[in-house]
């Protein structure tokens, strides 16, 4: 299931289609038939990836917020939700109008409270990003968001010394979505523009960001 579930993500991302996987994904066992499914529906909701590249920093997903939240209960679903996976970090970019602006904030863990951030960091992404919607009701631009939550090592040992480099991995890997370089999959049609500002954390970062080729 896991290789077909595979050969569905890469028809689908390379405009090919979808494989009929979803139809067989009704095992008896009832956590694998929801882990199975959640997969498929990730496949669903993909529309843009630097999977297939061979130079990465990172791997990064733009996912359609319609598929991907389309069950849960919030307030309003997103425009735009980016997720971005590094070996030191976990990331997110969540925005609510094709135009938006809002910082990158980086989640700095100890031990005792990586694993909460870690199940939290989608959830104060969006909380995040939705505040900063309502504080820019009366301008031009809606809100938007960012977290890069750095990981924990072997042990539980802390990677916040890991964070301008997985920050510039963060900031590389949504060029690559943006720009659409060459080995970028995508089914999305319409040209994006993120607009990034500091945040807890982040701020000695920009500069490098911004400079960044």
């Amino acid at each position: 299931m896991a290789k077909a579930l595979y050969k569905d993500f890469e028809s689908r991302i390379t405009g090919n289609g979808a494989t009929g996987v979803a139809a067989k994904l009704d095992v008896p066992d009832p956590t694998d038939a929801q882990l199975l499914k959640t997969y498929e529906m990730f496949n669903r909701s993909m529309l843009k990836t630097n999977f297939f590249k061979e130079d990465i920093g990172a791997i990064g997903y733009r996912l359609d917020p319609a598929v991907f939240l389309g069950q849960q209960k919030l307030p309003e679903i997103p425009f735009g939700i980016f997720h971005l996976v590094g070996r030191d970090f976990n990331g997110f970019h969540v925005r609510f109008r094709d135009i938006s602006r809002g910082g990158i904030r980086m989640i700095l863990s100890t031990k005792d409270n990586y694993e909460r951030n870690r199940m939290t960091q989608f959830q104060e992404n969006y909380g995040l990003a939705y505040t900063q919607k309502l504080k820019n009701k009366d301008i031009t631009e809606s809100g938007s968001k960012g977290t890069v939550l750095l990981r924990q090592g072997r042990g539980g040992m802390s990677k916040n010394h890991q964070g301008e480099y997985a920050f510039m991995q963060y900031i590389d890997t949504l060029l690559d979505l943006m720009l659409e370089t060459e080995g970028v999959s995508s089914i999305y049609t319409e040209p994006e523009y993120l607009f990034f500002g500091p945040d807890e954390n982040t701020a000695p970062m920009m500069d490098p960001a911004a400079y960044y080729t």
